[in-house]
């Protein structure tokens, strides 16, 4: 746990949820809440493959077909701008497949996260909150 971290985020209450008053469980609580818009910068293997249409996977080329595969089985695959695999998803899917449409709405989806992950604490309990203010 970064406390200073979690410090300046009670202390300063950037994100407006108001802390000021709470209790140590009460501010825990708000900061583990997923109220946090923020952008998708990855998809799952599972989310490329439910959004690709079978008929555009099947006229891959074997290259293409690897390389999807490949993307299928990273941990996550990141789709920011600029990212290599970005690209490569841009390049087996040319613009106007249906496949690219439902990525990109897909990516134009936001994520809703904790202020926790968001300023990347994990999971925040009661005690975290305590040490943090300078109880223990």
């Amino acid at each position: 746990m970064n406390y200073a971290t979690l410090y300046t985020e009670i202390t300063n209450d950037p994100a407006g949820l108001g802390y000021a008053g709470k209790t140590d469980a009460e501010i825990a609580a708000l900061l583990n809440a997923e109220t946090q818009e923020t952008a998708r910068t990855t998809i799952t293997a599972a989310q490329l493959w439910e959004n690709t249409l079978l008929s555009e996977y099947a006229v891959l080329s074997a290259a293409g077909r690897d390389a999807f595969w490949g993307l299928c089985n990273l941990d996550g695959i990141d789709v920011a701008a600029g990212t290599n695999s970005r690209a490569a998803l841009m390049q087996l899917f040319p613009q106007g497949s249906t496949t690219r449409a439902a990525l990109v709405a897909l990516l134009q989806t936001p994520l809703m996260r904790s202020r926790a992950a968001v300023l990347g604490l994990g999971r925040v309990k009661p005690g975290h909150v305590q040490k943090a203010r300078g109880g223990e």
